[in-house]
């Protein structure tokens, strides 16, 4: 019999007599063998789900809406990450998106970020505000189509003090140099409690009629 040179899988050779019973015992026991211990490990991780990430919610909107709100979001995973394509209705250029946790409308809310816009770079500040500012958006008066992307992670949601911390990374373009935004930003809920809504609005528009937003559970390694 011979081997292959990694895993040593035997394989019959010209040489060996004919038995292929045998033959076929001999390679499924060293596939089995080759299959078992660390290999089982992994794919019982892969089984379980561990590291990996699940779609909770998905919005897209087909009418314009005051707000995108995402209610019981469960308990059972270690991180949370939201990812957004929005517009708004705002009779402005460029619009605020803002995030309120788990329904607090109280001044509880603090941001600190950079932004880059054209040519210019400048840091941003709202402490004490009344929502969590998470991303600048188009307004009615941006030119037609376009959106704001953004991505947002919220690590340790469910723990029941210091849950409500986020980092932001969101991008704004015009359709030339000349309109190009870009900003990272961290933010801070001071509730006391796990986080299960969040709440995705404008507060000087709607959300805009084919934006979407979607919320992702991470679970631990």
């Amino acid at each position: 019999m011979g081997q292959t040179p990694i895993y040593a899988f035997p394989f019959p050779e010209l040489t060996d007599p004919a038995d292929v019973p045998t033959d076929m015992g001999e390679l499924a026991t060293a596939v089995e063998g080759t299959l078992s211990g660390p290999f089982d490990s992994r794919l019982d991780a892969l089984e379980a789900g561990v590291g990996s990430m699940a779609r909770l919610a998905d919005v897209l909107l087909a009418a314009d809406a005051a707000n995108i709100d995402f209610q019981n979001i469960p308990q059972t995973y270690a991180h949370l990450l939201l990812a957004g394509a929005v517009r708004t209705t705002a009779a402005v250029l460029l619009d605020s998106l803002f995030m309120r946790i788990n329904g607090d409308a109280g001044a509880s809310y603090h941001t600190h970020g950079v932004l880059g816009s054209n040519n210019t770079v400048s840091a941003f500040s709202l402490v004490a505000g009344q929502s969590l500012s998470i991303a600048g958006m188009p307004g009615a008066s941006a030119p037609a189509g376009i959106q704001g992307k953004f991505m947002l992670w919220m690590p340790g949601y469910t723990r029941a003090n210091g849950a409500g911390w986020v980092s932001v990374a969101w991008a704004l373009t015009g359709g030339t140099a000349a309109g190009f935004n870009n900003m990272l930003r961290g933010g801070h809920w001071a509730g006391s409690t796990a986080v299960n809504r969040l709440t995705v609005l404008s507060t000087a528009g709607q959300l805009a009629s084919g934006s979407r937003v979607t919320l992702y559970g991470l679970r631990g390694t």
